[in-house]
Order: structure tokens, then sequence, then C-alpha cells
């Protein structure tokens, strides 16, 4: 008799651990199937939020890997990249500068910009920065911030970066009809939107 309900303890026992051993294991494997298909998730999120109203967008030097790496689309070795940029450069500056990123292309860039944005951007301006009154310094701007003005393309835009870096700082904006490309049309038509 003894050896029976000895027995019987140990087969009770075995369950238990088992039993305990398996919630701990399908409860870890549920939570890395959330993890690694987070998009599904997000996914719903982001439905539910769109019929409540107006969602925010997170401002991209804000979020953290999980929350980047869970937006459908993105994944873990663009959320890894824009990060490591971002600790690169300091702070992103628009979120045109994110095309500069290798694994961001055209795709994950409008799931990007669909999603977040840079703090005092306007989203309604999409790709650029945000659209401001104010004059832009030829010795500052970037790229993406220069084309925000109508008739500057993007090889302006990067003619007018390289005759600074060649050349140094603006002294004046009139300093725009030597950069490449420039013609005395377009000159007249944005020199009044800069400044130096």
């Amino acid at each position: 008799m003894k050896g029976k309900v000895r027995n019987a303890v140990i087969i009770c026992a075995g369950v238990l651990i088992l039993a305990v051993m398996l919630t701990v294991v399908l409860y870890y494997y549920e939570d890395k199937s959330k993890r690694d298909n987070a998009w599904i998730y997000s996914a719903t999120e982001e439905s539910t939020s769109f019929e409540s109203g107006y969602t925010k967008k997170a401002d991209i030097n804000k979020v953290d890997f999980d929350t980047l790496s869970q937006v459908k689309g993105i994944g873990r070795q663009v959320a890894y990249d824009i990060l490591n940029y971002r600790d690169k450069v300091g702070k992103i500056s628009s979120m045109y500068e994110l095309k500069s990123i290798h694994t961001v292309n055209n795709e994950v860039y409008e799931i990007l910009c669909d999603r977040f944005t840079v703090t005092g951007s306007n989203s309604y301006y999409g790709n650029y920065e945000s659209y401001s009154l104010t004059k832009i310094n030829l010795n500052t701007a970037q790229a993406d911030r220069l084309m925000t003005v109508d008739g500057v393309t993007q090889e302006i835009a990067e003619n007018i970066i390289a005759y600074r870096n060649c050349h140094g700082d603006y002294k004046s904006v009139g300093d725009l009809l030597d950069v490449e490309g420039m013609t005395v049309s377009l000159y007249n038509s944005i020199s009044d939107k800069f400044t130096v």
C-alpha cells in the first residue's frame, strides 16, 4: 500500500511539474510569436485607433527599437538600421533623411512617413520638412529642406550643397548663380526664399 501511494504521489508530482513546464513554454512561445509577428498585432491596433479618431504620429527621434520593429513592413533589421543611423547623426532632421539608409526603400519609407514624423514637421507636406515662411539658410540647409522650394530639384539641391562644401559658406544669396545648373530665371524665382 505504501508503495502504491508513493508511486501515485510521484506520478502526480511529475504531472504537475510537466503542466507547469508546458505552461511556461507555451507562454514563452506565445510572447515570442507576438514579437516576431508584431505587424499583425500593430495592424489590428492601427485599425482600431483610426476608428476612434485622429492618431498622432510618433517622433522618429524618440521611438525605441520595439516600437519601430513592430510596425507592419518595417521589421527588426530596418529598425536596427534606423536607430544605428540616429545614434550616428545625433538627430534625424527630416523624414526624407531616412532615404539615405540602405534598407529603407520607397515602400518602407512610405510606411515610416505614415506612422512617424519629426517634431515640428507637418505631414501635409509629405516627404519634406515642414513648410516655413522663414527663409532657408543656404549655409545650414540639407537637400530635403532645399527641395521644399518650388523649382529646386534634387540635383540642384545637391549642387547647392556641393558648392558650399567646395567653396565654404555662401557670402550672399547671389552666390547661387555660380551653382551648376542654376539658371537666371530659376534664380529670380527662388532667391527670395533663401538667406545666408
